[in-house]
């Protein structure tokens, strides 16, 4: 029962990586009221939001949880960007990449997810599906931004 909560909520936890990192960019430039007006446009919409979700139970206010935070992390993010004077070109041509190849490894998980193939049994499927996600993913990496890859690579590197 749980699992179709884990998989709405897996896709939009990463926002929440994108959006924590708006606060210290504004705070920075001394402009804190920003991100106060966000918390109280996201209070705005997902109040409300989650009262209408409740009468459809858990999956319910996942699924309201996955359509009404992106649109705010998306007036966070560009509101953000542009009082710090970033043009939105280059934030989306610095995450395509990892975005791409994510939203492809994916789907390739969730296509061998749906086929009910068993390997031995489910924890080895399981790893099996971490192994050739991560995999996937550096190859996918490898092909269309290896410098994002190695710049990734050296936040695991000693120094």
């Amino acid at each position: 029962d749980v699992i179709p909560l884990f998989f709405v909520l897996g896709l939009v936890f990463p926002l929440r990586g994108i959006s924590t990192l708006c606060a210290p960019m504004t705070n920075a430039i001394g402009k804190p009221k920003v991100q106060l007006q966000l918390v109280v446009l996201g209070v705005l919409l997902m109040v409300p939001s989650f009262i209408f979700a409740i009468n459809y139970g858990a999956l319910g206010l996942a699924l309201t949880w996955a359509i009404v935070y992106p649109v705010i992390v998306l007036i966070n993010l560009v509101n953000s960007i542009r009082r710090i004077n970033l043009k939105i070109f280059h934030v989306v041509k610095a995450v395509f990449a990892p975005i791409f190849v994510s939203s492809v490894m994916l789907v390739g998980l969730l296509m061998f997810y749906m086929t009910n193939v068993i390997i031995v049994n489910h924890w080895f499927t399981i790893g099996v599906m971490i192994l050739s996600g991560a995999v996937f993913y550096i190859l996918g990496m490898l092909l269309l931004s290896k410098k994002t890859l190695y710049e990734m690579a050296g936040l695991f590197s000693s120094r």
